[in-house]
């Protein structure tokens, strides 16, 4: 036992090992595509996609990998000549960025799933304040080593920020939302909506950035507002950053867009304005997608709570809700009310023979059955077991009738086979008319005494209370 034990131990820690150095060499590269976009005037690169990587791997697979980050922003320091001191420091603070913000997050319940507003909103809080944690002590780093910057410590600090909360942004809200889209099998769901959207995005970002500067780039790019908030709530987080990550990319892919060469001219430069109105587009798109999810969630359990799950048709409750709202209207407009009530006959042997699986298909096959014979403002409600009711509003009794036989007809039209089993179907229906002193539960009383005597002469046909 202690051989397997230690096995198990070698085996365990050659896997971390093996995670930390791909961990670190991923954040090593993403790493090396920010310093490509810095600026030597400010010495900071306007996206930093390291941190979006380091976010959702620690999120997703713990905190226990963070020497990656360090390891990672060592070999950074290395490529770029900076001194290993500032570039430990610097992967200090990058591993502080992550987990100060994850440790709190995750004791209020995130999970990094992003699927509501709760998510989202701390996802949010994340991106607009994590950055601060290693904006503020990492300049400090730089300019007590000396970087060389040219520009007032605090505008280092808001760049830095901003680099790194769009890489929290745009990297961690795109690797997230995929991961999760892999692990519910959804990657591929409305595939050519996602490429048609995809191209969307890229022209309207070639038609900002490729043929225009300035401040016509800025006016251009407001056509991706209703864009992106339109793609949050088609495709959820993915749709709110992915739009923005293929504008940032396409930005940053012309030369003219480039940092160094834009600070010759201004010492901003239009891009990080660019980049601060794709910053706020993001953000709302977010929120917008998990508020839309909590409201689809809250629709979708609204929606259980009132059908039934085999057979989608509305449950005792819609059907108790809408009869006493039939009922008043009836009263005041002197409209007719009528109540099928129906019960299928010999269910039993369909289940004692083929199971009760059979009988839940003949089930299924008989709510469809009944959706095509009844009108639009009808409700047809599963009572339980094998029996179903029909509310058929503004309807006299004739008319109920004739309903009520249509139905009787079908069914006999309507064989259901199984395992080489046919077995004939049959209902036994009872109508009801309302009165005007009928309750929800005496009109029920009424058509279900009509449909046991339906069952006692005979089955297969429809018996009229009162008659």
């Amino acid at each position: 036992m202690r051989l397997i034990s230690t096995k198990f131990q070698q085996s365990s820690a050659l896997i971390y090992v093996m995670l930390v150095v791909l961990f670190s060499t991923i954040f090593f590269l993403c790493g090396i595509l920010g310093l490509h976009l810095q600026s030597s005037q400010t010495g900071v690169t306007p996206v930093w996609p390291a941190s979006g990587w380091a976010f959702a791997f620690l999120l997703l697979y713990g905190f226990r990998y963070w020497p990656g980050i360090v390891i990672g922003m060592l070999l950074i320091s290395y490529y770029a000549d900076m001194s290993i001191l500032i570039g430990l420091s610097i992967g200090i603070c990058a591993s502080l960025e992550v987990i100060i913000p994850l440790i709190i997050a995750r004791k209020y319940g995130f999970t990094g799933r992003l699927d509501s507003l709760f998510e989202a909103s701390v996802f949010t809080l994340i991106v607009v304040f994590a950055p601060l944690i290693s904006a503020l002590p990492g300049s400090v780093v730089m300019f007590m080593g000396g970087s060389g910057n040219t520009l007032p410590p605090l505008s280092v600090v808001m760049l830095w920020w901003l680099g790194n909360s769009i890489g929290l942004l745009l990297v961690g809200g795109i690797l997230l939302s995929t991961y999760e889209a892999i692990i519910k099998g959804l990657i591929f769901k409305l595939f050519w909506w996602k490429i048609s959207f995809i191209l969307i995005a890229f022209f309207i970002s070639w038609f900002a950035f490729g043929r225009t500067s300035g401040i016509e780039s800025a006016l251009i790019l407001n056509l991706m507002i209703p864009f992106v908030l339109v793609s949050a709530i088609r495709f959820g987080v993915s749709g709110a950053v992915a739009p923005s990550l293929i504008a940032v990319l396409v930005l940053l892919s012309i030369p003219h867009n480039h940092p160094t060469e834009l600070f010759e001219h201004a010492p901003f430069g239009y891009l990080f304005l660019i980049l601060v109105e794709l910053w706020f587009v993001s953000l709302s798109g977010v929120l917008m997608a998990g508020a839309f999810l909590d409201r689809s969630s809250q629709a979708k359990m609204k929606w259980l709570a009132l059908h039934d799950q085999l057979t989608k048709l509305a449950n005792r409750t819609v059907l108790k809700q809408e009869t006493e709202y039939a009922l008043r209207g009836m009263r005041r407009m002197d409209k007719g009310v009528c109540l099928l009530f129906i019960d299928l006959d010999h269910l039993k042997p369909v289940n004692d023979q083929l199971g009760h699986l059979a009988g839940d298909e003949l089930l299924v096959a008989v709510g469809k059955l009944l959706k095509k014979q009844v009108r639009n403002s009808d409700v047809i409600a599963r009572w339980g077991g094998d029996e179903f009711i029909i509310l058929l509003r503004d309807c006299a009794l004739k008319k109920a009738e004739f309903i009520a036989n249509s139905i009787l007809v079908s069914s006999r039209e309507l064989s259901f086979e199984s395992n080489d089993k046919e077995f004939a179907v049959s209902m036994s229906i009872g109508l009801a008319s309302a009165r005007a002193n009928n309750t929800h539960e005496e009109l029920i009383k009424i058509a279900d005494d009509a449909c046991y005597r339906a069952k006692e002469a005979g089955r297969d046909q429809v018996v009229i209370a009162n008659e």
